[in-house]
């Protein structure tokens, strides 16, 4: 998995791996200035932000291979609102035919 994560990351971009430092970094800096924030939020947030790498960087390489005759591409912020957008569209039969892109709402 050591060779995945390197790979994944060496394939990021510049702005990318920025983010996910940041986001980490970010975390930290609550956990230290904050007594609202304790070790056990920021493993949770942690194993969030790692999780969402993963998942995003494993729908860009599916991606690839989708069909690139989508009528429309929803982009969406927030895990919620990602969901109700494709609960939407699935409701609607246009799944097939539109995309969801959603970015956590981690922050």
């Amino acid at each position: 998995m050591i060779d995945e994560l390197k790979r994944l990351i060496g394939e990021s971009d510049d702005d990318e791996v920025k983010t996910l430092l940041l986001l980490i970094l970010l975390r930290i800096q609550m956990l230290e200035e904050k007594n609202q924030y304790s070790e056990d939020q920021l493993i949770l947030d942690l194993k969030k932000i790692y999780h969402d790498f993963l998942n995003v960087k494993s729908e860009q390489e599916s991606s690839v291979n989708l069909d690139p005759n989508y009528k429309a591409v929803h982009i969406v912020f927030g895990d919620s609102a990602a969901s109700s957008v494709k609960m939407a569209l699935k409701e609607m039969k246009l799944q097939d035919e539109e995309n969801v892109i959603f970015f956590s709402d981690l922050l």
